[in-house]
């Protein structure tokens, strides 16, 4: 039986339709698939167009602080803490008595050295008279030159003696000044290691106190190297301390090393 001619068209119809649906379908993925590349591809990016930095003249840097001056005050005598009279906290005048030393030893020694210094100048004055006679002698040729010349060295031996014996005493007088320790200068006691009783022994092994004197402060900072030209002796400067927020402690350099640290490369700058 044959087929009608109008159901051929229409299958014909419909074959096309399909064939370009799918044409146009292909053709839409490979346009997405094209645009999806090229956006993949390229990624937006801000241009900024450099300009030179606005001078502000501020360097801000780290620093160390510390007090103007501060020492550690040591014995330089031997004996026992009798009494201290101030103690931590204390504001202190320059020259005033902090604590007193007990030193029986010493004075012993004084005392020996005085006696010492007495028998010298005793030997002494026996070695002039005995060598003011033998030169009296010695002109009217009752007696040899070499004779005369020997009481006269012991003379210059005497003379010696005492010199040496005057040395001595002087010394333990220093050493007993020392039983008073004073202040070396105006500032606050910071640190008292001693106590009544306490054994004194000269030298530098434990310190009796430690003085500081803040009412100006010493301000270490290092400069970077590429800062350095710009900084010299009498640049004014400011403090910011975390403790105290919001308020800024007015000073100046006072001085430089004069050179780049090859290790840090930077510049050391002292503020006052």
């Amino acid at each position: 039986m044959k087929r009608r001619p109008w159901i051929r068209l229409i299958i014909g119809v419909l074959f096309f339709a399909l064939t370009a649906r799918a044409v146009q379908k292909h053709l839409e993925s490979r346009r997405d698939w094209a645009a999806s590349t090229a956006a993949s591809v390229r990624q937006a990016v801000s241009v900024t167009h450099p300009q030179p930095a606005a001078e502000t003249g501020d360097l801000v840097l780290p620093a160390n602080v510390q007090a103007f001056l501060e020492t550690s005050i040591y014995a330089r005598t031997n004996g026992y803490i009798k009494r201290w009279l101030t103690g931590m906290g204390t504001a202190v005048k320059s020259g005033q008595l902090l604590a007193e030393i007990d030193t029986p030893e010493v004075d012993q020694e004084l005392l020996q050295a005085q006696a010492a210094e007495a028998q010298a100048v005793a030997n002494r004055d026996l070695a002039q008279k005995t060598d003011d006679r033998w030169q009296a002698l010695l002109k009217t040729h009752a007696v040899s030159r070499q004779e005369a010349d020997q009481y006269a060295a012991q003379l210059r031996a005497r003379e010696a003696d005492v010199r040496a014996a005057k040395a001595n005493v002087q010394r333990l007088r220093w050493l007993q000044a020392f039983k008073e320790v004073r202040a070396p200068f105006d500032g606050i006691v910071t640190v008292r290691n001693i106590d009544v009783g306490m054994l004194i022994a000269s030298g530098n092994a434990q310190p009796l106190f430690r003085v500081a004197q803040a009412h100006t402060l010493r301000v270490y900072v290092q400069v970077p190297q590429s800062a350095s030209p710009w900084v010299r002796a009498g640049l004014d400067a400011s403090l910011e301390i975390p403790e105290f927020p919001g308020r800024k402690f007015p000073g100046k350099v006072t001085s430089t090393a004069g050179a780049i640290d090859p290790t840090t490369r930077t510049l050391n700058t002292e503020v006052q």
